[in-house]
């Protein structure tokens, strides 16, 4: 009896089987029966799919099966592919649809800013820029607006646009209407992100700036400037000037050095006697903002001795600090802190004075002492600084090659990390020093830029040296490091400049520190440095043009895109398009690689010229690979000869603005010869089996 039950239940399954192959093989060949009176391709599986050409648009349909706790039901869901390229992460669906789908791409919810879209869709996407100007344009909006929340699981997404029927759909009239109807959404969005010459003309007069502004120099050349003589020294300063009746009481550091400046007297160019006591103790007020500075200064000291290299020891309670160059003198010593009041550009004097704010800085970290040794003959002598005794100094027996200094930390000091902290300030303010400059052996200055630059040039003018490039990776504003005796001083940001600016300018024989040390003075010097870098732009953009031309060699890192981009802004900044002839001051501009042809291969602007003198060149929006044309086909041949550029919504509409002022009528577009070309069947099957995102 069991053996009958069993063979019952295997006829049955097999019935079952038999019945549900059957099934699936009568759907296939009614879809197969529609694919060939539409002229789509079934793709072979275990669901039912076809794919293909429909309008002109790339179509699929597919048959799924979706589940609702027990119950399996199955769907018919249309597709239809965007050819043009769509925002990055691009996902919308109805309000409350698919909440998380896209945020595990990196999505996130948008408000575009209309309406009738932010009440009724869930906008997600990984460029919220390019997702803004999508929804900016009325036709796509709409198109969108109109179509998502009406239809059973409505989407589109950076590939697609699509939506479902339950159950297995094989009326032809059916699937034609729904394929219409994903359709016309990627034709209305694509028809109203189409280039628009109107629209071309009008972002002529009323759209943004340009990110890389065109040097005036290159429009209207101006004559040669006489080079900048050099800063004069500054004159000794025996005491500040007297204050005229009337006039408020100085305060601060002013209110600091008229009190020590009564108490003492000029001796000689570069010496100023005052109480050394008093003087130690009310200097505590003049000091780096930062206590920990101070190793900075000691820095600035042996880079004006002429050291050839500085080397820095740290460990938990000691910084040692060992350089060449020329000793500190008894006299150093001895006339430490009267050199905070003496003015004069001579070196000595200059590291004296960075001495002497080392050593009044240093008290406020609490250091069990501070000890000096420099010199190797007999002339050496030490200096010693304990906190709360007077200062020891005087020649000793000792000797050493160069300078020495030890700084003994406290216990509270060493367990608070001051190691680390010296050691990131040291890197970080020290990285474009021209010497050597180790910490715990590691050679923290480079002279280079800290990211990579392109189109570097070097500065070099009376009393100024420096590197001046364009640094893609930048996600702050432009920067210019001043740098004073091996040390950055400051950062600037510059208004009005290239974003990815970066330069490093070494002004040690021009620049003047303000009181704290923290900041360079903004006076005549610094302006005429600051316009030293702007001059520079110029020969950072022809450099930059000739990386982009060269491929550098041994450089695979080379971002060829952001080049051309940088580049293509400096052209557009030209007027009059006479400026790419033959002679014109933008040839070498027009000779380069910096726009695309819809194969995705480099085209230059004076290519597009040529061919548009000869009625060879066209542009499109659309580029090959989001069309699948067959591209050995007859129908592409003449096109294949021609100069195609590539000029998508996507792409800065300034571009768009720049090709029209240049090309006029010249320039005609093609999308529909491209749309009409013969596609393949392999590259469609390929676009269209990407997924919503």
């Amino acid at each position: 009896m069991e053996a009958v039950t069993v063979l019952v239940a295997l006829g049955a399954v097999g019935i079952a089987l038999a019945i549900n192959h059957l099934v699936k093989r009568a759907r296939r060949d009614r879809w197969g029966a529609y694919a060939r009176s539409r002229g789509l391709q079934p793709r072979p599986g275990s669901t039912c799919r076809l794919f293909g050409v429909f309008d002109r648009t790339v179509v699929a349909l597919d048959e799924e099966t979706r589940s609702a706790g027990k119950t399996r039901y199955t769907v018919t869901k249309a597709s239809a592919f965007f050819s043009l390229p769509m925002p990055d992460g691009l996902n919308v669906t109805a309000e409350g649809l698919g909440a998380g789908f896209a945020i595990a791409f990196g999505g996130q919810d948008i408000q575009v800013g209309h309406a009738d879209a932010d009440e009724t869709l869930r906008i997600q996407a990984s460029d919220e820029a390019a997702t803004r100007l999508l929804f900016a344009r009325d036709g796509a909006r709409r198109a969108i607006v109109d179509f998502v929340p009406t239809e059973q699981e409505g989407r589109v997404s950076a590939a697609r646009v699509g939506f479902v029927l339950r159950g297995f759909i094989d009326d032809p009239g059916v699937l034609d209407a729904m394929l219409r109807k994903a359709g016309g959404v990627v034709r209305a969005v694509e028809s109203a992100l189409a280039v628009d010459p109107a629209l071309d003309e009008y972002l002529r007069h009323s759209g943004p700036g340009e990110a890389y502004p065109l040097p005036t120099e290159w429009i209207e050349p101006t004559a040669e400037r006489p080079a900048a003589p050099s800063a004069p020294p500054r004159p000794p300063v025996a005491a500040p000037p007297p204050t005229d009746d009337g006039a408020a009481p100085p305060s601060g550091v002013d209110a600091l050095v008229a009190e020590l400046s009564a108490g003492g007297r000029v001796e000689s160019t570069g010496s100023f006697t005052l109480d050394r006591d008093a003087a130690r103790a009310k200097l505590a007020r003049f000091r780096l903002r930062d206590p920990e500075q101070y190793v900075l200064a000691l820095i600035r000291a042996a880079v004006l001795k002429g050291a050839s290299r500085i080397d820095v020891t740290l460990d938990a309670d000691d910084l040692r600090l060992a350089f060449d160059g020329r000793p500190f003198a008894l006299a150093d010593f001895e006339e430490l802190y009267g050199a905070l009041f003496v003015g004069g550009e001579d070196a000595d004097l200059r590291a004296r004075r960075q001495l002497a704010l080392a050593v009044t800085t240093v008290e406020a970290v609490k250091p069990k002492f501070v000890r000096i040794l420099s010199g190797g003959g007999p002339d050496a002598a030490s200096f010693t600084l304990t906190p709360g005794e007077p200062d020891r100094y005087g020649p000793t027996e000792e000797r050493t090659d160069g300078t020495t200094i030890h700084v003994k930390s406290g216990l509270l000091a060493a367990l608070g990390g001051r190691r680390g902290r010296l050691a990131e300030l040291l890197e970080s303010r020290c990285a474009f020093a021209t010497l050597p400059i180790s910490v715990n052996g590691k050679v923290v200055s480079r002279n280079a830029f800290a990211e990579p630059a392109w189109g570097a040039v070097e500065l070099d003018g009376p009393g100024f040296r420096g590197l001046v490039g364009l640094c893609p990776t930048r996600t702050r504003s432009q920067e210019v490091a001043w740098v004073v005796d091996g040390v950055v001083a400051a950062r600037h940001e510059l208004d009005d400049w290239p974003r990815e600016l970066t330069a490093v300018v070494d002004g040690s024989a021009r620049l003047k520190l303000d009181v704290s040390e923290g900041d360079v003075v903004r006076d005549a010097a610094h302006a005429e440095l600051v316009a030293a870098v702007h001059a520079a732009l110029p020969r950072v953009y022809h450099r930059l043009g000739e990386q982009l031309a060269q491929r550098p060699l041994g450089r695979s890192d080379f971002p060829r895109s952001w080049a051309a981009a940088v580049l293509r802004s400096v052209a557009r900044g030209f007027p009059d398009a006479r400026a790419f002839a033959a002679n014109g001051p933008a040839r070498w501009l027009a000779e380069l690689p910096l726009f695309q042809d819809v194969r995705l291969r480099d085209v230059s602007l004076a290519e597009l010229l040529d061919g548009a003198a000869d009625g060879t060149a066209g542009r499109a929006d659309y580029a090959l690979a989001g069309l699948g044309i067959h591209t050995e086909s007859s129908g592409y041949d003449e096109l294949s000869r021609r100069r195609i550029v590539w000029v998508g919504w996507r792409h800065d509409p300034r571009l768009r603005a720049f090709l029209h002022r240049t090309f006029g009528d010249r320039l005609p577009c093609l999308n529909d010869r491209l749309l009409d070309c013969p596609r393949s069947m392999e590259l469609l099957e390929e676009l269209t089996g990407r997924g919503w995102l």
